[in-house]
């Protein structure tokens, strides 16, 4: 059988997708798609032998999860070298919109995000369109602020070795460089700005917890609540130490847990308001949404929110809910959007945990269901 009953055909796919994602990596790109996929229909062949032809259209999509797999990470990679290859070569002017502005308390720096959208070679008037995310570390003494168009001019851009720039990747960016307040002037600043008024609303709500709880409670609140663990960056970098002695490093990462108590708490509440289901799953989704804005999100805080978003479109719709399924489908999009998370720890226990306790509690109900 290719599928035992009530498993869905997602937990499959989802599988054979990271197997192409792994083989690309492994094997450094060199494998022909055609051979890979060939491989893992040959393998799926001697498994559920014999197959009819339901079971054959199951299998050419469970080859072209794989073959989609290898071409994403090969395709995001070779763009990525192309990119450094092009911005490497010499000093250039970078042009792009601020999205993100984060301070490093102890080591007076701030983090700037910026999406570059043109480059040009120094003392050259002619630009060039781009778009990629790079990140840039400078000091307190700059004036910029999120949503501002900036330019930075002479930016020496180096390629990293291969262990950083596969995290980069990770998080979405093509490279990182320390500049100069110096280096940078303000094109423009737009009068209404999406990217300033959530970095304010960042900043707001930190300080406002600042001046009511004490150094390290406020450490502790961004870092576990907000996901922000550069509040105050050595105090956690003595704690993570000290927690990974202990092998408890992962009571310092914001996990799905805390969204999970944050949307029981809400649903306490509006279990004694008389309101439909449906308007107390949609002003959930808004609210989970404001909080995902305000906060920093991280691999398994992306993977709470998500499979949040499509239990409730199940609810709202009144669809039964398999949560393999919707963990599976949310899986699938997150490494088809960025399989390079695929390749990281954190990513792994994520869902790997997940994926467990999902499984044991299917099995757990299935033999209740039996018996």
């Amino acid at each position: 059988m290719l599928s035992t009953p009530n498993l869905p055909f997602s937990i499959y796919a989802v599988f054979i997708l990271i197997l192409g994602i792994a083989m690309a990596h492994v094997t450094h790109h060199c494998i022909p798609y055609g051979a890979l996929t060939m491989l893992n229909t040959a393998l799926i062949l001697a498994l559920h032998y014999p197959l009819n032809r339901k079971k054959w259209a199951l299998v050419a999509l469970l080859a072209l999860c794989a073959f989609l797999g290898a071409w994403r990470y090969t395709h995001l990679k070779n763009n990525h070298i192309q990119l450094l290859e092009t911005i490497t070569q010499c000093p250039l002017d970078l042009t792009g919109i601020i999205i993100d502005i984060t301070p490093i308390q102890t080591r007076s720096l701030h983090r700037v995000t910026m999406r570059v959208q043109e480059y040009a070679k120094s003392n050259c008037p002619t630009l060039e369109p781009c778009n990629f995310i790079l990140s840039m570390y400078t000091g307190k003494s700059h004036c910029m602020q999120t949503g501002d168009t900036i330019t930075i001019r002479s930016a020496r851009l180096k390629k990293n070795n291969a262990d950083f720039t596969q995290y980069l990747l990770k998080q979405g960016v093509a490279c990182s460089l320390f500049i100069s307040a110096q280096q940078c002037s303000i094109v423009s600043r737009p009068a209404l700005s999406v990217y300033r008024a959530i970095n304010r609303l960042r900043t707001q709500l930190l300080n406002s917890i600042a001046k009511k709880l004490s150094t390290t409670s406020h450490t502790l609140f961004a870092s576990l609540f907000l996901g922000n663990n550069k509040v105050n960056q050595h105090a956690m970098d003595n704690w993570s130490q000290l927690f990974r002695s202990w092998g408890l490093s992962h009571y310092l990462a914001r996990s799905g847990l805390h969204l999970v108590l944050f949307v029981t708490i809400w649903l306490f509440i509006l279990r004694i308001t008389p309101i439909a289901l449906a308007i107390k799953q949609l002003f959930l989704i808004i609210l989970i949404t404001l909080y995902a804005l305000i906060s920093w999100p991280s691999v398994s805080f992306y993977r709470a929110l998500y499979t949040f978003m499509l239990c409730s479109w199940c609810i709202i719709r009144k669809k039964p809910i398999h949560y393999l399924h919707v963990l599976a489908l949310v899986c699938f999009i997150t490494l088809l959007h960025n399989p390079f998370c695929l390749m990281f720890l954190d990513f792994q226990l994520s869902y790997g945990l997940t994926f467990a306790l999902g499984w044991f509690n299917y099995l757990r109900n299935r033999r209740a269901t039996t018996t």
